[in-house]
């Protein structure tokens, strides 16, 4: 196999045990997943049930080389959603992004008890109205997730 071929193996095994690790752990708190980019998500998030996350297809990331293991860290980007009406008021809304940002710290907890991952220590959040064009609010969580245990290449 060229180093071309192995980089390139590298590359999709490590995106996706980043991907799965993160799926596994979302429908085991009971929510829908959906891994998408910007684009796909704004046309898929209709469909199916609610309240789901939709893991954006991370655009940058980094890697770290111990003991023979390269271990991908791409920089995530969550976004716990649920539907809601179109004209909304912030009363109404504000208990569902509580919920939804109660969502995000638990797939934190989880993330961290997991042993996929590094120990979460930061993450940022930003509180998302109508950015769909489905009627959806919710929480978008931005961290960095990185894989403890890497792949040997």
């Amino acid at each position: 196999m060229s180093n071309n071929q192995n980089k390139n193996n590298y590359n999709e095994c490590a995106n996706d045990r980043v991907r799965q690790c993160v799926k596994r752990i979302v429908e085991c708190m009971g929510l829908r997943y959906l891994f998408a980019s910007m684009y796909e998500a704004n046309l898929l998030v209709g469909e199916g049930d609610f309240p789901v996350v939709i893991d954006i297809l991370p655009t940058s990331g980094s890697v770290s080389v111990r003991q023979g293991y390269y271990r991908d860290a791409p920089n995530c980007l969550l976004f716990f959603c649920d539907k809601t009406e179109l004209d909304y008021n912030a009363e109404r809304e504000q208990p569902k992004v509580a919920r939804m940002k109660q969502f995000a710290f638990e797939f934190i907890a989880e993330a961290n008890k997991s042993g996929y991952f590094e120990p979460i220590t930061d993450a940022t959040y930003e509180v998302m109205y109508d950015r769909t064009d489905v009627a959806v609010s919710g929480v978008a969580l931005s961290l960095t997730l990185q894989d403890a245990i890497g792949i040997c290449v």
